[in-house]
């Protein structure tokens, strides 16, 4: 799931490939439009994508810290959403 992802680009040295496979398999799960909001820093009254069915900020606010982080890696490396 996305919230699986984020942790393993927490876990990772965060290179180029390893962004952009994160990225990849983003976009490429169920829950990258709850993603996606999240990436870019919206995520106040969204459920939380591990799918508890608690708010975000309630539940993991440690993946808004990587998701920060990782929109933040994103961009430097010329990626966009």
């Amino acid at each position: 799931n996305a919230a699986g992802i984020l942790q393993s680009f927490k876990n990772s040295d965060g290179t180029k490939s390893q962004v952009l496979a994160c990225l990849d398999r983003l976009k490429a799960s169920k829950q990258w439009n709850a993603v996606e909001f999240i990436l870019r820093g919206r995520f106040d009254g969204k459920k939380c994508i591990c799918g508890s069915g608690y708010m975000m900020n309630k539940c993991h606010s440690d993946l808004i810290r990587v998701a920060r982080d990782f929109h933040k890696t994103e961009k430097e490396y010329g990626q966009s959403l």
